[in-house]
């Protein structure tokens, strides 16, 4: 099946007008049509609703993965190829998709403080997942298995290891070395859709976890959730928009943004079934800092800041050894706190490298973090924040980099 041969109805539909694709809108994975299993990417203009193809291909179905890309560098999503039953990683940047590697199937995915890859799959024997880190220029190792019908992985926002939730309604802890144990057992309903999607909550460090026909909080330490307010309810994937505020969601065929405080939703753009079928989102240029290496003792660690809009402001970056409850600002809070780490780091510039300076045309920068070689701080934890500013004052604050020393 070609484009051309689709409904006129539905090529009205991806006809609906877009703009270049800018920080705080939607990036949407669906299918197209139920005769026809596909991958469908797509930008939803958040500021007018307007949505527009991205790529589009027939017979080529997806996971339902759709993330932003180390160094705000567009989107990555997966694609399985019915000739040779491969699944293959996929980036779209500035009109061009990359392959980036093969991959097992990935029922759920993140990124972590290197820049790699870590793949929640169901593919490698039947109902015992496998955790694997990819990296695309060193390839695929396995982190974890035995897993027993995990659905949805995110990072541990406390810890800084795994936070797998299963379908029975537990959630595991995993390490990075493959340790499990189980922080809660039957904390939500045995969720029969098997499809969940796991958020850190920047203003309590706890997890949002959509799951079913509701929305939960989740506090990894405690190991209870709290149901959200209605508004929350019914939405099948969800992710931080650090630049429009609160939380972009998936509703049915529709893309929402709503606040987990409040339970006030919005919807942004719908799609009419059974044309579009909406199954993921992500917000577009959230990861403004991205770790790019192996940080251990003695080693200088590298991070990209990645600004998208913000070519030619200053910034400011800082680290602290919590986020939590941040600096107060007139533009948002700064989710890093004043302790003795943010002050060294405004004040030595051998260790914390281009902390302040320029961002370049198209709003990056290269930072970097001498760890000093103490064996005695592999395990410890911090956080790193940037703003762009000008002499009116912040104009845009990125979410925290946790980083913990390995």
């Amino acid at each position: 099946m070609s484009p051309r041969s689709l409904p006129l109805v539905f090529l009205a539909i991806l006809a609906v007008s877009g703009t270049a694709q800018k920080p705080g809108d939607a990036g949407v994975t669906g299918f197209v049509t139920v005769t026809c299993p596909n991958i469908l990417v797509m930008h939803v203009n958040t500021a007018t609703g307007g949505a527009r193809t991205l790529f589009w291909k027939c017979p080529y179905p997806s996971s339902r993965v759709i993330l932003p890309a180390p160094e705000n560098r567009g989107v990555v999503f997966s694609m399985e190829n019915w000739n040779t039953f491969k699944h293959s990683l996929y980036q779209y940047w500035q009109g061009r998709i990359t392959t980036l590697g093969t991959i097992p199937w990935a029922d759920d995915m993140i990124v972590d403080q290197r820049g790699d890859f870590i793949l929640l799959s169901r593919d490698s024997q039947p109902n015992q997942p496998c955790i694997y880190r990819f990296s695309p220029a060193g390839g695929l190792a396995t982190l974890a298995t035995g897993i027993i019908d995990a659905i949805a992985i995110e990072e541990d926002p406390v810890r800084g290891d795994y936070l797998v939730a299963t379908g029975q309604g537990d959630v595991l802890w995993v390490t990075h070395t493959g340790w499990i144990t189980t922080l809660s057992a039957g904390i939500f309903p045995a969720n029969k859709y098997r499809i969940a999607s796991m958020c850190t909550e920047i203003t309590t460090g706890k997890v949002l976890v959509a799951w079913d026909e509701y929305t939960y909080r989740y506090d990894p330490i405690r190991g209870n959730a709290e149901k959200l307010p209605a508004g929350c309810h019914g939405i099948s994937d969800l992710d931080h928009d650090p630049i429009g505020g609160n939380y972009l969601g998936v509703y049915g065929n529709a893309v929402v943004r709503f606040d987990p405080q409040t339970g006030a939703s919005l919807i942004l753009s719908s799609f009419e079934s059974p044309f579009t079928i909406t199954t993921h989102v992500t917000t577009w240029g959230r990861r403004m800092l991205t770790g790019m290496g192996c940080p251990m003792p003695g080693s200088v660690y590298p991070i990209t800041l990645a600004m998208p809009g913000e070519g030619g402001k200053a910034y400011q970056a800082a680290a602290s050894f919590a986020a939590r409850p941040g600096i107060p600002t007139s533009a948002g809070r700064i989710y890093i706190n004043p302790d003795d780490l943010f002050h060294l780091s405004l004040r030595a510039p051998d260790m914390f490298r281009r902390f302040p300076g320029f961002l370049d045309a198209n709003g990056n920068a290269q930072l970097a973090v001498k760890i000093p070689a103490f064996l005695a701080l592999q395990g410890r934890r911090f956080f790193v924040v940037a703003v762009s500013y000008e002499s009116r004052g912040i104009r845009r604050i990125s979410q925290p980099l946790a980083v913990t020393i390995e």
